[in-house]
């Protein structure tokens, strides 16, 4: 499968917040820890699923990569057992994690 995804930069993040605010919405969890990865020396990289709001993160630092699904709803279950992600963020069928909660995880494994 060809995905478009989109290499994230701070710049790029600070731009899509202005239109969050403007119509009385939070900026997106997605947004932060993006943000929050890039400045500790990570790449990160955007999928938008097309047909859902979900947003997946391929994340690396040098050899070592990472997939992150951000969603409202949780994800097909088979798919969930069978780690078509690294981390769920969000309400899975296993349980819920927050993006503080993986943050932590990320800052743990990666000695921050």
């Amino acid at each position: 499968m060809n995905q478009e995804k989109e290499i994230l930069t701070l710049d790029y993040l600070e731009s899509l917040k202005p239109n969050y605010e403007k119509n009385g919405y939070p900026v997106p969890k997605w947004i932060i820890f993006s943000e929050t990865l890039i400045n500790w020396g990570f790449v990160v990289e955007l999928y938008r699923a097309k047909t859902t709001y979900s947003k997946y993160l391929y994340v690396e630092k040098g050899e070592d990569k990472f997939k992150v699904r951000f969603s409202n709803h949780p994800p097909a279950y088979k798919q969930e057992v069978n780690g078509d992600c690294d981390y769920y963020v969000g309400v899975g069928n296993l349980g819920i994690v927050t993006t503080e909660q993986l943050l932590a995880t990320i800052k743990r494994r990666y000695k921050i």
